[in-house]
């Protein structure tokens, strides 16, 4: 059980000037495993570390002939105060460490916020109708389960790879449950409709045993018994399901060069690197499976050099419990608690985990591979030192500490339709798509912007509260009403802005200046408590971040937006006479973005898609109706 350490402060004699109080203290130090924490004059914890000789291991930070780097130099300066937790153990300090640096977020500790769960797919076989689903944290419940997968992206590319070769059901429950008319995916050919009895359940569960075994990786043998199923079925004159077996085969054909379609699975390994430079610095994550590189994450600004306990500190970050950690980790040096790492790490993923520095052979020059890329993201002109970014957007906005994880909150809504908010993720500058979140809005008479924004950050800062989990700035896309509507919301809640803080960023204006003549301003970030906004100038590093944050979330926010929008408007055509199905499928192909049929000449659209000028015109009046 860990003890706090009360003696006072202390010293060496090889060391640099400082005062005679922390000389004391270190002088008192214990000789044995524990966590110490370095804090400023303001009483701020600016850098956690752990040790095995806690008074050898602060000792050095003060050695004339010790670590000159110039951020140990600049933390030297700052320091005031030492405390020290003794533990039983090396393996007990690790693991407070790296508790107490995600506590105080030290300035001069590694920063990498890259702590967002994976995807997995899971196969619901606990329904009548299976189906496959995306979820980050899977239950123990006996479905199968598949991942997780290193990206997003990979993740929802794999699903969409399963539903065109095996085209189970996409719709929920309650939707399934409640159908009486076949869905668009039907209609287009990516759903055989077992809701409305299209297909036997018998038959259902042939698609479903067949999409387990892909995910498997049994595409071979799966290939085989579609074809030898479609045989036998020609064969039998069941033309009807042969043309089906014949279309899952064409897809799966198709998906042969697929590069996304690997599960991170038992023989896993990660390979790091990391370089500086008078530049930058960044890290470089190779992740492969099966001996191939199936993703990569770089981190800008990052920099543990040859630091060992740097390097624990970013690997205790990344591999957070509940994260996909892999079976083998190859570093390009070498830890000296490497085992007690390793036992760390094993007990977060539940199963072994080793650590490597390569010396030869293949896992060598993966290393190798990482670190070269990571000294081309150091050297490139264009990579921006997150922190000195963060720095200056602390100081311009007064904020309590330099944000690391910002997140944006944008609302969408067109010619009265269904308001939506968008949530978007930056994290250490760089956009985080999978973390995104989109919210479906109460409308009403006297509702608008304001409080639609409280609706999304009342959901957001409830559940970041329960979870511990709230980001380091929230940046509203509005001006001061969105602001105070949102302020009112925290004391509401009882959140402290220095906690959460939160501001507007208001987009650049059109304003007429003399001679009749029109010129544009520049974006203003609105503060609480404060009249006058700050004002971004174009170019600087803050105005560069904030820009690119606002742009992504009113993208994303739009998108969502068109994406409900073109849900409605199939529905709204469904029940139009003379639109069955096959014409109804011809239009959407023609024309996805279907708000522009309605603008569209008649004879157009009859040419474009067979369908008759009397369908055309009933179509388009009912789409300028929905609109």
């Amino acid at each position: 059980m860990a003890q706090k350490e009360t003696q006072k402060p202390s010293d060496a004699r090889d060391t640099v000037s400082m005062r005679p109080d922390l000389e004391a203290r270190i002088r008192a130090l214990p000789t044995g495993p524990g966590v110490y924490q370095f804090l400023d004059a303001r009483g701020r914890v600016i850098y956690v570390g752990k040790a095995a000789n806690l008074r050898a291991r602060v000792r050095s930070y003060f050695r004339v002939s010790g670590d000159n780097r110039f951020h140990i130099e600049r933390l030297r300066k700052q320091v005031q105060r030492i405390e020290t937790t003794s533990t039983a153990s090396e393996k007990d300090a690790l693991i407070l460490e790296d508790a107490l640096i995600k506590q105080h977020q030290p300035r001069f500790n590694i920063k990498l916020r890259d702590d967002k769960s994976f995807l997995f797919l899971r196969l619901r076989k606990d329904d009548p109708f299976p189906y496959v689903e995306l979820i980050r944290r899977p239950p123990d419940d006996g479905n199968p389960t598949f991942g997780p997968w290193p990206s997003a992206r990979s993740a929802r590319r794999t699903a969409a790879v399963l539903h065109r070769v095996f085209p189970l059901r996409t719709c929920s429950n309650a939707k399934f449950m409640h159908r009486s008319r076949p869905c668009l995916d039907h209609q287009i050919g990516r759903c055989p409709a077992p809701c409305v009895g299209k297909i036997s359940e018998a038959q259902y569960g042939e698609l479903v045993e067949a999409a387990e075994r892909f995910l498997r990786g049994e595409r071979r043998e799966v290939e085989r018994e579609l074809k030898q199923r479609m045989q036998a079925a020609s064969d039998a004159l069941r033309f009807e399901e042969a043309a089906l077996l014949r279309d899952q085969l064409q897809a799966l054909e198709q998906t042969r060069d697929e590069p996304t379609v690997h599960i991170y699975g038992a023989r896993s390994a990660d390979y790091w690197g990391a370089a500086s430079s008078d530049e930058g610095s960044a890290v470089m994550l190779l992740r492969t499976s099966d001996g191939q590189i199936i993703d990569q994450r770089v981190f800008a600004g990052v920099d543990p050099a040859q630091d060992p306990d740097r390097w624990s500190q970013l690997l205790l970050q990344f591999y957070r419990p509940g994260r996909l950690i892999p079976a083998d980790v190859y570093l390009p040096i070498e830890l000296e608690a490497a085992e007690v790492l390793a036992d760390v790490l094993s007990e977060r993923r539940g199963k072994r985990v080793r650590l490597h520095r390569p010396q030869r052979g293949e896992h060598r020059r993966l290393v190798e591979l990482a670190v070269r890329n990571a000294t081309e993201q150091a050297t490139r002109e264009d990579v921006d030192d997150y922190e000195q970014t963060a720095g200056e957007l602390a100081r311009l906005l007064h904020l309590p500490r330099p944000p690391i994880e910002i997140e944006c909150v944008d609302i969408s809504v067109h010619q009265g339709g269904e308001p939506v908010g968008v949530r978007v993720v930056f994290s250490q500058g760089v956009d985080h798509p999978e973390a995104r979140r989109r919210y479906r809005l109460e409308s009403g008479e006297g509702i608008g912007d304001p409080q639609w924004m409280q609706q999304v950050l009342r959901r957001r800062l409830t559940r970041g509260i329960e979870q511990d989990d709230l980001p380091d700035l929230i940046v509203l896309d509005g001006g001061i009403a969105q602001l105070q509507a949102v302020l009112a919301l925290y004391r509401e809640l009882e959140i402290e802005w220095a906690r959460v803080p939160v501001v507007a960023l208001a987009k650049a204006r059109n304003v007429d200046v003399a001679e009749g003549g029109v010129e544009r301003d520049q974006e203003r970030v609105y503060l609480p408590n404060r009249r006058n906004p700050v004002v971004l100038r174009p170019g600087t590093r803050p105005w560069k971040l904030l820009v690119a944050l606002r742009d992504a979330t009113h993208r994303a926010a739009i998108g969502y937006h068109r994406n409900r929008s073109r849900h409605r408007l199939v529905a709204g055509i469904e029940r139009i006479p003379g639109l069955g199905t096959a014409r109804r499928q011809a239009l959407l192909q023609a024309y996805p973005d279907l708000e522009t049929v309605a603008t569209l000449p008649v004879d157009e659209v009859r040419r474009a898609t067979g369908i008759p000028a009397g369908v055309v015109r009933r179509v388009q009046e009912e789409l300028r109706r929905l609109q």
